[in-house]
């Protein structure tokens, strides 16, 4: 995978960045088991899970990256994409 940076992953994705950090990115997972300090995490909302749920234990992962729907990742309610984390 090409390497992108978080501000620019923003940018491009017309999303709000929260409170985002400046890393390149190499690596994109939907897995909370699967993440590491330049992962981009994207929680997804399955019919069995919604991955919203483990934001705060991919942070503890240290994970610097990751979008999901609502004010900011971890926040539901607004439906608004957002990308952050720390």
């Amino acid at each position: 995978m090409e390497k992108i940076n978080s501000y620019k992953l923003a940018e491009i994705l017309g999303c709000p960045a929260v409170n985002l950090s400046n890393i390149n990115i190499d690596n994109v997972s939907t897995d909370s088991r699967n993440v590491s300090l330049t992962t981009l995490f994207i929680a997804l909302k399955g019919e069995r899970f919604d991955a919203h749920d483990f934001v705060a234990d991919v942070i503890a992962k240290g994970l610097s990256v990751c979008i999901g729907s609502g004010g900011a990742p971890g926040r539901r309610g607004s439906g608004r994409k957002a990308i952050g984390c720390r």
